[in-house]
């Protein structure tokens, strides 16, 4: 009997942190592996879509459909023959039942994450009210953080890590601030393709890391519990923390 699809959704409130880079990349990358993947552009800026038409047809090929239209059922963008789906989406205003309807459809979360005082304040939003959601809660997903576009192990970075031990999140994966990636989206390219690129080889180990986790995702059972409701993490301070060997690359 054939597995059954796996949804994965790549979010976050904070606009610049990855989320299009990630799915793009994740969706390469897991083609590479033979894995039949549909990647599903919820987001109306359709960045997705714009990637996907760069692409050269000697290239692996990837699936991406339309998610972002308001009467479409997203569930039913995807058929019996894929064995994963990843779903790019932006939240903003308005999106409340949409997202809820995502978070239903989806097997493991992955939120993209920048070190900035801005980035942590907004993803500590972002990640306590998706725990404290209704769905979250009656059935816990796999939560996964990525540390995107990470520059060395700066005061900011630190920061990033202690908040996440506050919550008792796993950083995943962590990927470097590297025009690479930039170079790949225009190219219509995922990082993986390109094998003859220094800085591309560099990534991924990363990547490797983020599909190994993907693929031994703890079980809803052995997720975080969610936040009570209404509770926030406790505040990060100042001081420097130094991430622990878990979490270095």
């Amino acid at each position: 009997m054939r597995k059954e699809t796996k949804h994965i959704l790549v979010a976050n409130s904070k606009g610049g942190c990855g989320k299009t880079t990630i799915a793009i990349n994740l969706t390469v990358a897991l083609a590479l592996k033979g894995e039949r993947v549909t990647l599903l552009d919820h987001d109306p800026q359709g960045s997705c879509r714009h990637w996907t038409a760069a692409r050269s047809p000697e290239m692996e090929p990837v699936l991406v459909k339309n998610a972002s239209a308001p009467s479409v059922e997203v569930s039913r963008l995807v058929d019996h023959e894929t064995d994963v789906s990843i779903i790019d989406t932006a939240r903003g205003p308005g999106m409340d039942a949409a997202f809820n309807e995502l978070i239903k459809l989806s097997d493991v979360i992955l939120v993209p994450m920048l070190s900035s005082a801005l980035d942590i304040r907004a993803g500590e939003r972002f990640i306590t009210d998706l725990m404290t959601n209704r769905l979250f809660r009656a059935k816990p997903r796999p939560l996964g953080i990525i540390c995107n576009r990470v520059s060395g192990d700066t005061a900011c970075y630190q920061k990033l890590v202690h908040f996440l031990r506050c919550l008792d999140l796993p950083i995943i994966a962590q990927f470097r601030e590297s025009p690479v990636y930039a170079r790949a989206v225009e190219e219509g390219l995922g990082i993986m393709e390109m094998t003859n690129n220094r800085a591309a080889r560099k990534e991924y180990s990363a990547w490797h890391k983020l599909m190994e986790w993907i693929d031994h995702a703890p079980s809803a059972t052995t997720s975080p519990l969610p936040l009570a409701a209404g509770k926030r993490a406790r505040a990060v301070p100042s001081a420097g923390v130094t991430p622990s060997a878990t979490n270095q690359r």
